[in-house]
């Protein structure tokens, strides 16, 4: 008799084709994987995405948005969001419990000052350019960390309260643009940004130590 199937001769009594199940077992083993390119692409995107989203919040330049925020800050003369979002905040605390002015007061007058000092006029716009950063060792933020503390903060936090992880010094270059002349300026000594208690901040007040003195 013959396959129903594959028309191949078999012995009467056969209960199967072993044509017939040869052929289809080796199809089965060779049945083609569709691969979906776009879902492959948009993968490797997110993958990558991720990746600048982690080195941005945790690694080198995170500081940018708090940078950015500086800079704002004096163009719309907002103490408000240089108290909230820049100034550390062990400054903060010490300048509130210390000063008989308080530190919104004292932030206030410092934008003030700085934009007079420019004499660019009001409606100022700024661009700025780091042109080199340095970041600080390990031994040189426990030094850092000792000489703010001793200064400042240990008028208002006990010693495992408060913590530096990470810093930088940043050489910055930077154009104030306004409505009675355009002019250029820099930091002679560095600009020095912190990572307070997880947060980036920028200090205030007089700091010396092995890896910035201003």
């Amino acid at each position: 008799m013959f396959c129903e199937k594959c028309d191949t001769q078999v012995e009467d009594n056969a209960l199967s084709c072993h044509n017939y199940e040869e052929k289809n077992s080796n199809n089965d083993l060779q049945i083609p994987v569709k691969v979906n390119a776009k879902k492959i692409v948009l993968s490797i995107a997110s993958m990558v995405l991720i990746g600048v989203l982690v080195v941005s919040l945790f690694g080198g330049g995170g500081y940018k948005k708090t940078l950015d925020n500086y800079y704002k800050a004096h163009e719309k003369n907002d103490a408000d969001l240089m108290y909230s979002s820049v100034v550390t905040q062990y400054w903060i605390d010490y300048t509130n419990e210390a000063w008989s002015n308080s530190a919104f007061e004292s932030i206030q007058d410092s934008i003030e000052n700085e934009i007079d000092d420019w004499g660019c006029g009001s409606n100022i716009k700024i661009t700025y350019e780091i042109t080199n950063e340095r970041r600080a060792t390990r031994e040189q933020l426990e030094d850092l960390e000792d000489n703010i503390y001793d200064w400042y903060a240990y008028y208002v936090y006990e010693r495992d309260e408060f913590s530096i992880t990470d810093a930088y010094v940043l050489d910055i270059d930077f154009i104030v643009k306004g409505d009675k002349g355009t002019k250029n300026f820099y930091y002679p000594d560095g600009f020095l940004i912190i990572k307070e208690n997880g947060k980036w901040r920028i200090p205030r007040g007089h700091i010396s130590n092995s890896f910035y003195d201003n």
